[in-house]
């Protein structure tokens, strides 16, 4: 069974720890960017430009999507001694980089090392839109604070003039209007998140020359990570910055390669209900993926982080070991499974994944000879997953 990366895609692989998700969009992620000699593990014609969106408040959690820098030492011994030269294969990616909060850079810079590329990520603020800073600062309209009114109708007027107000004339703006003393503390929270993730803020005066944002570090065949891993960071706090991040690689142009997105470990920071803007933003992706030549790769514990209308749109779901009826009731609601999936699901081991596919019906030699699958039966199919080609950063620990 070969992965189609020539079209645009939105794929989701579920499971419980240790059932082999990240392992599977490990996979995808090396078919999509990694040329391999032989056409039978990956065809590939050119490397995609690809996104990883990773958040955690541990900070011994491991990006998984960092295995691909380095080769699998195994592969590479094998290539080695069939290869008549002796030299070795290019087994793993050169051009990545990873933006991390800026307010964690140095623990993180820390983490990765000096083999690794990390710089904080600020957003340069004439690349800001109105809906970027209102998603940033997490204002809504049915918030009935003061405060949340008085910004969204400052962006809006601001929006409406096409005016180019600087974030020291914004911030000076929104301080004179709001004088009320209830009203101080939650703009003043709101107001802090937004100067530390620009990079023309004065608290990232010692940033700014080391600092990068979405669209200077991608470059066609580049892979970009950005871990938000930061213990003061929240879940909610991530996902507002991911739907700018988003959106700005959505609508990323001058690019002839295609664009990879992934969400790693998305339980972590979407709940995949209509107030949440970051599921929202994906469903859209998912709609004008053939629009703007992207794929998209979704890895999650908990299925009901997917927000319904995603997996109504998906091309194809990796299911994993998992033993709850609430996610498989809740995945069976959009995909067409049945009761002998369940069962198939409960059984399946370490790497193994059973695979819905919309475009593709999976028929037995039996059905198949017969024209057709039998009333009621299966539509997925059980497949195990191949052995990496880079390492894989998410093996599980054994004593």
């Amino acid at each position: 069974v070969y992965l189609n990366t020539s079209e645009p895609f939105c794929m989701a692989a579920v499971g419980v720890q240790g059932g082999g998700k990240s392992h599977t969009i490990g996979c995808v992620l090396e078919a999509c960017m990694l040329p391999f000699p032989s056409s039978k593990v990956v065809n590939l014609n050119k490397p995609m430009t690809t996104l990883v969106l990773h958040y955690d408040t541990n900070p011994q959690a491991k990006v998984e999507a960092t295995g691909l820098m380095s080769p699998n030492t195994m592969l590479e011994q094998m290539l080695r001694a069939n290869s008549k030269t002796g030299a070795p294969c290019e087994l793993n990616l050169k051009d990545v980089v990873v933006l991390v909060s800026p307010c964690y850079y140095k623990q993180r810079q820390q983490y990765y090392g000096k083999g690794v590329t990390v710089k904080p990520l600020l957003f340069k603020w004439n690349r800001l839109t109105s809906d970027h800073i209102k998603r940033i600062m997490r204002l809504k309209e049915e918030d009935n604070q003061l405060y949340v009114s008085m910004m969204t109708q400052l962006l809006r007027s601001n929006q409406r003039n096409n005016s180019s107000m600087s974030l020291a004339e914004l911030l000076k703006q929104l301080q004179s209007e709001c004088k009320l003393t209830t009203q101080a503390g939650p703009l003043a929270q709101r107001i802090q998140l937004l100067q530390s993730i620009v990079q023309e803020s004065s608290v990232n005066t010692s940033l700014a020359r080391t600092s990068s944002d979405l669209q200077d570090a991608c470059k066609p065949g580049k892979l970009v990570i950005v871990d938000l891993t930061d213990p003061m960071l929240t879940s909610a706090e991530a996902n507002s910055i991911f739907q700018i991040l988003v959106e700005q690689f959505r609508t990323l142009g001058g690019h002839v390669t295609g664009k990879l997105l992934v969400l790693d470990e998305a339980h972590k920071y979407m709940q995949g209900v209509e107030s949440d803007g970051l599921s929202q933003s994906i469903v859209n992706i998912a709609r004008l993926m053939r629009h703007d030549n992207m794929r998209l790769a979704v890895s999650t514990q908990n299925p009901s982080t997917l927000a319904p209308e995603l997996l109504e749109l998906i091309s194809f779901a990796v299911l994993h070991r998992f033993h709850s009826h609430d996610w498989y009731h809740y995945l069976a609601a959009k995909l067409p499974l049945v009761q002998e999936d369940w069962e198939r699901i409960l059984e399946l081991r370490p790497g193994q994944g059973l695979v819905f596919a919309s475009r593709k019906s999976f028929m037995s030699e039996e059905e198949d000879k017969e024209g057709g699958s039998k009333s009621g039966g299966s539509r997925c199919m059980q497949v195990n997953i191949r052995a990496r080609l880079t390492a894989d950063k998410g093996a599980s620990m054994r004593n």
